[in-house]
């Protein structure tokens, strides 16, 4: 049986001039069709509602009235002030206050967010890509944060767009600089989220093990690997999330979509010399529903990058034998995709404009693997090894087998108009 704990919430409404609020509530409760409680109505409650005490706020997962529709949502605020703070409208993005005591660098918030208009909405509704994301999905932002300091300007940017599409949304920091003062800075920072962020510190084992961890760490349909330095569109503008969530929800075999660049042949080191780099963060195909440029493609690069989260732990994560803790992980994602299209999942690469903002503090060239020539040395092992065991392996037909299958794939885009 479903039981509704009471809170200081309900206290204030029956203690105050809304006496019956919980008979209401009761009653809103009853209209929601099938018996309770059925694991789909059930999955719209959350057990972490609401906290007594002035430094807690209720953002991301805790939203106990999404069942509730626009009109009964604005009635029960006017029944119950208090509840305000906790419904959000299907437009609403971002409804939450950082109360009580804030320590250095933390900010407050207490914004609407908007999911910017596109083209081709219409009267009806919300664009066709948009109606592909179910309300609930979980996602995990994991950061992957070096002395870049600059990234707390712009965290807010992530879980806001998660809020516009009504996301259950967990942020993952992994601080790799080992540097105390720095992690309780993040600590300060990250107190308005609440459970809804988890802090992992390490000392430089870098990036693709970090990344690694943020995935196993908390349970999720998607997760999104963001890089210190990766700075999306100011909200409301929260299209590059939708659209990749809706890839993701269209193709149930979508493994991954990378934001940044690709290479559909999976040689990084041939697609520069034919096309040049900057061809590398473009489509001149388009996809019908996302409405965006778009195209599948062997290997894409973290910076951000998006997975499926189930694939990506059935592939073994990022790996990172080729690359030794406090080294870059440079190949290892072309070899996470690789290993991706070869289980039978696809590779989508979505280009969207991240600006790369980097602002890092006094200490910021000190890491272990600055040197350019140990960076260079270990993407050159690990592109010979990707080459001699997958690309140019003349035993194994994988590669031009998935050369045709990506070809079929993208015959179902457009071309850009």
């Amino acid at each position: 049986m479903l039981n509704l704990t009471r809170n200081p919430l309900w206290s204030f409404a029956s203690d105050g001039p809304q006496a019956h609020i919980d008979i209401w509530v009761s009653q809103q409760l009853q209209r929601i069709p099938n018996s309770l409680p059925s694991s789909e109505v059930a999955s719209l409650f959350s057990v972490e509602t609401l906290y007594p005490g002035a430094n807690y706020t209720p953002v991301g997962v805790h939203n106990p009235f999404v069942w509730l529709d626009t009109h009964s949502a604005r009635e029960l605020v006017r029944r119950c002030p208090p509840a305000g703070g906790l419904v959000r409208s299907p437009t609403t993005a971002v409804d939450r206050t950082a109360r009580g005591a804030s320590g250095a660098g933390e900010s407050k918030t207490n914004e609407e967010v908007t999911v910017v208009p596109n083209s081709d909405a219409s009267d009806s509704g919300p664009p066709a890509w948009q109606r592909q994301i179910r309300s609930g999905l979980r996602i995990t932002f994991a950061l992957q944060y070096f002395l870049n300091h600059a990234v707390l300007s712009y965290i807010d940017r992530f879980v806001g767009c998660a809020d516009a599409f009504r996301l259950q949304w967990h942020l993952v920091v992994h601080e790799d600089d080992g540097d105390q003062a720095h992690a309780a800075a993040w600590h300060r920072n990250l107190r308005k989220y609440g459970r809804n962020a988890t802090f992992i510190f390490s000392q430089n084992v870098h990036e693709m093990r970090g990344f690694n961890m943020g995935a196993r760490i908390r349970d999720a349909d998607i997760v999104i690997f963001l890089q210190d330095d990766e700075m999306p569109m100011p909200l409301p503008d929260c299209q590059w999330l939708g659209r990749t969530v809706a890839a993701f929800e269209r193709d149930e075999r979508l493994g991954a979509v990378g934001l940044r660049r690709a290479a559909p042949s999976g040689d990084w080191d041939i697609e520069v010399r034919k096309y040049g780099r900057p061809a590398l963060g473009k489509s001149d195909l388009c996809d019908p529903l996302l409405k965006a440029p778009a195209r599948y493609a062997i290997a894409v690069d973290t910076g951000p990058l998006a997975v499926r989260r189930s694939a990506f732990l059935q592939v073994g994560e990022f790996p990172t034998f080729l690359t030794p803790p406090g080294q870059p992980g440079h190949g290892v994602d072309t070899l996470m995709c690789i290993h991706l299209w070869r289980a039978g999942w696809s590779v989508l690469h979505l280009p969207h404009s991240f600006e790369r903002l980097v602002s890092r503090t006094e200490d910021g060239d000190t890491r272990s693997n600055s040197d350019a020539q140990k960076s260079y040395d270990q993407y050159r092992v690990t592109n010979r090894y990707i080459k001699q065991v997958h690309l140019y392996n003349a035993t194994d037909p994988w590669k031009n087998d998935t050369l045709q299958r990506m070809a079929r794939l993208n015959q179902q885009l457009v071309r850009c108009a």
